[in-house]
């Protein structure tokens, strides 16, 4: 049985409610010195299930290209589009092996921004505590992170730092910094679209906001709507009459568990309001988006950011969850619809922010899980470790002379680049290197990024040369 103290059970409860008891006096005490110049959004894509980065960077030159067809012959005849075919990918140039790589033809959005040069691929990112070779992977001379190729753990291993339990994130302790140092309050300052990002958003004092890309209703304000029958959702006075017993307080008086939750529900439903409310005068988009969940979440991000300066706001960091599932055991090709959508709907974002002359304030990056076996078990793959990601936005460093940064491993399940024959790539670069890399655009110093990241001192290479 697990038991829970009313501080634990209360700060699960309270994703939704951005509070920060007691704030002032503390941030007298313990003020930090991140860069709060300007304003600037990170925006995490996540992928959940693990996407196959492997089947989104494929090589264009012959050898390459037939060694990973041998591997993968079966996945590549499944896709019968032919956006796999060496003919049909999208050239993004060469990286640092000295091969040359595209995107399948479905990736258009991305493969767009990159060659405009609002786009770069991170090459074999993922989860380290210390740099790891095959040598001391067989030896276990080198410390593991805890539960690889577990789903619900390695999305927190991703997001946090830790397996699933962990309370906080690496967004939220990017954000704790300005709200500790006065820039700016708790409450709007790490949100997620449609769904939570759970402990990613959550720091020592900010505090994760749900943002509804459909409207609100008081019941979606305490998450109870799903459990109701249609009739009870839509009823306007049943729904009204839910919002003002909530609001009175009057939800188990003597029960201290019931007081905290009420309140909690309160301050959440205070907090989307003032939300709605401004976002009634965003502006409308000068740019069309897609009828798709996943570009309404985007849409809706981009409409937040409109009105940042009326929430008076200099950081931002948004999660927003890719549509489908990547848990691509067999039928891959079944998820491609998906993969379109979002490749869609992050081009029309990025047009957006454009448009509202904010394309150097805003960052977009790609997580999940995991990649996936280099080998196949027909129509799919399984669990792998290191994966390819991509990071888009104005900011990017436009010196740079490739669209890859690091490079792809290769396809000789042999070398000391996979943990065994199935395929699974052991990260060149950790999760922390990523990050910190994004957090030092954010404005981080090397202070925040250390107390963000404490894996982050086991590597040399702190920056990844993405921006300028």
């Amino acid at each position: 049985m697990t038991y829970f103290n009313r501080r634990g059970f209360v700060k699960s409860a309270a994703g939704f409610a951005a509070t920060v008891p007691m704030l002032g006096s503390m941030m007298a005490q313990n003020a930090y010195a991140a860069d709060a110049t300007g304003y600037k959004a990170l925006v995490c894509l996540m992928f959940k299930g693990g996407i196959d980065g492997s089947d989104w960077l494929l090589p264009t030159d012959a050898q390459p290209y037939s060694e990973m067809e041998t591997l993968r012959g079966e996945l590549f005849a499944s896709y019968a589009d032919g956006s796999r075919d060496r003919a049909n990918l999208l050239s993004v140039g060469q990286a640092a092996n000295g091969v040359n790589y595209g995107l399948p033809s479905n990736l258009t959005g991305f493969h767009d921004l990159i060659t405009a040069g609002k786009g770069r691929i991170v090459a074999n990112v993922g989860p380290l505590v210390e740099p790891i070779s095959r040598a001391t992977w067989d030896n276990q001379s080198a410390a593991r992170p805890k539960k690889l190729f577990s789903h619900n753990d390695q999305q927190a291993t991703w997001l946090t730092g830790g397996v699933e339990g962990v309370s906080t994130g690496w967004a939220g302790r990017f954000m704790d910094p300005y709200v500790q140092s006065g820039t700016q309050d708790a409450t709007y300052g790490t949100l997620a679209t449609g769904s939570s990002g759970h402990a990613f958003m959550t720091g020592q004092f900010s505090r994760e906001l749900v943002i509804p890309t459909g409207g609100a209703d008081p019941l979606n304000y305490v998450r109870y709507g799903n459990n109701l029958s249609p009739q009870l959702r839509n009823n306007a006075a049943f729904n009204d009459l839910i919002y003002q017993n909530l609001r009175a307080g009057n939800v188990s008086p003597s029960n201290p568990y019931g007081r905290d939750l009420a309140a909690v529900a309160t301050r959440g439903m205070d907090n989307l309001d003032r939300y709605n409310t401004v976002l009634e005068g965003a502006p409308a988009s000068t740019t069309p988006y897609s009828a798709t969940t996943i570009s309404r979440q985007f849409e809706q991000v981009a409409k937040t950011i409109a009105m940042a300066g009326t929430f008076g706001l200099r950081r931002q960091v948004f999660y927003v969850q890719a549509p489908g599932g990547y848990d691509t055991h067999s039928n891959q090709s079944s998820s491609q619809g998906q993969v379109t959508q979002t490749s869609n709907a992050v081009a029309e974002f990025m047009a957006a922010i454009e448009a509202m002359g904010m394309a150097n304030n805003v960052t977009v990056f790609t997580a999940a899980d995991f990649g996936r076996t280099m080998t196949t078990n027909g129509s799919g793959s399984d669990h792998g470790w290191g994966n390819h990601h991509f990071v888009f936005g104005g900011a990017l460093n436009d010196t740079a002379t490739r669209n890859i940064i690091g490079a792809p491993t290769g396809y000789d399940l042999d070398t000391d680049r996979y943990t065994d024959q199935r395929g699974r790539m052991i990260p060149d670069l950790s999760v922390d290197q990523y990050a910190a890399t994004l957090g030092k655009w954010f404005g981080l110093n090397e202070t925040d990024l250390a107390t963000a990241l404490p894996n982050l001192s086991n590597f040399d290479d702190k920056d990844l040369g993405l921006f300028a």
